[in-house]
């Protein structure tokens, strides 16, 4: 799909690729319209192919959807779905951020691949550099980013599911 829209300057094409990442990853976006909207205020193109990962947070926050379970109308922050849509436009820069990689990271760290408290998994840089050091330790050079976030999904959610 991002061979046919890789821009993020038409409203539409921004919120079918919102909405097929929302339908894979269950990221929960309600309001796609809205992140739609917001991300393309961000003219985050050359960001994306230059792999800034600044970008993230700006897309996880500042388009002012609150949560619904919130009484204070908390802005949601969506860090994961923000790694995710860059990491479709730039897998190789972007890894994605999954509760179920978080979730096989904090287990691994066990046996000793990389130091690391749990919040840093959600500072976008920390998360790369120690996702980098888990593909390094581990002897995953060889893969790219986007093998090796297939491959800790499908893992973790299979490890995972019955917990």
């Amino acid at each position: 799909m991002l061979n046919r829209f890789p821009e993020n300057k038409n409203i539409d094409e921004i919120k079918l690729k919102i909405d097929s990442i929302n339908s894979l990853y269950s990221t929960n976006i309600y309001d796609t319209l809205n992140v739609a909207k917001h991300i393309q205020s961000l003219n985050l193109d050359d960001a994306l192919i230059n792999g800034d990962i600044s970008i993230i947070p700006k897309i996880a926050t500042g388009h002012g959807i609150a949560s619904l379970k919130s009484e204070t109308g908390k802005e949601i922050n969506f860090y994961a779905f923000a790694t995710k849509y860059c990491s479709w436009h730039n897998p190789e820069e972007f890894p994605f951020f999954d509760s179920y990689i978080e979730k096989l990271l904090i287990a691994y760290r066990e046996f000793g691949f990389y130091n690391f408290r749990n919040v840093e998994l959600k500072q976008y840089e920390r998360f790369k550099t120690i996702l980098m050091s888990f593909r390094a330790y581990y002897g995953l050079s060889d893969l790219s980013l986007k093998e090796i976030d297939k491959f800790l999904l499908l893992y973790a959610k299979d490890l995972f599911k019955n917990k």
